[in-house]
């Protein structure tokens, strides 16, 4: 039995070819665009979500809210000690206009949960006798899964630290600035909120200077 063949001129089925191939590449476009602007909108909101927790934390921080530092973390939260409460002076560099270095290093090793995170936030600010700032800026959103996503947060805290306790002498105490680069991993809760899932520091560093130093230079 001979198979039917098409009627239609040539150029009638070559009109038709190319509709069909023009609509399936208008479709897959628009289907991209919208997949591009999703995920657009999706970052665009992470983003807002992550600066708003870190805004929130730069206050409870600043104002030694240790109570309300607890809510920034989840349950299920296991990071690293920052280091921030155990700065060792072993590798303090000094330098000739008077200011002092010293880095920060981990210096318990495994991992924490909630309550020792809080723990070693209020070892640090306990230390601080003078906040005057505290700064928490999102750096870079990374990588991130279903649950989490991961930030490089800049750290940054300005005040008064003294050798001798407070009441101590004008000359005893220190301008301080601790700088460093955390990485921080959230999850949202049931609520919708962020919390902590992870930290870890990248980097860091605490400038001391001498209030007496600074009085005769300024």
């Amino acid at each position: 039995m001979a198979k039917p063949t098409d009627s239609r001129p040539a150029w009638l089925r070559g009109a038709v070819l190319a509709s069909v191939v023009l609509m399936t590449l208008v479709l897959a476009l628009r289907w991209s665009g919208f997949s591009i602007n999703r995920k657009s909108l999706d970052l665009d909101r992470r983003e807002r979500d992550a600066t708003v927790f870190l805004a929130h934390m730069e206050e409870a921080l600043a104002g030694r809210d240790i109570a309300g530092l607890e809510r920034f973390f989840s349950p299920l939260f296991r990071g690293k000690p920052l280091g921030l409460a155990d700065l060792s002076r072993e590798q303090l560099w000094e330098l000739d206009d008077g200011r002092q270095i010293v880095p920060m290093r981990q210096v318990i090793p495994g991992a924490v949960h909630p309550a020792a995170a809080v723990a070693e936030w209020r070892r640090y600010l306990e230390k601080i006798e003078v906040i005057e700032g505290v700064r928490l800026s999102l750096e870079d959103l990374g990588g991130h899964g279903d649950s989490e996503m991961v930030a490089v947060v800049a750290f940054e805290l300005m005040g008064t630290v003294s050798a001798s306790g407070r009441g101590a002498t004008p000359d005893a105490r220190r301008s301080v600035v601790d700088r460093a680069l955390i990485r921080l991993g959230f999850v949202y809760c049931d609520e919708g909120d962020l919390r902590l899932r992870r930290s870890s520091t990248i980097e860091g560093a605490r400038t001391l200077t001498p209030q007496a130093r600074l009085a005769e230079t300024g």
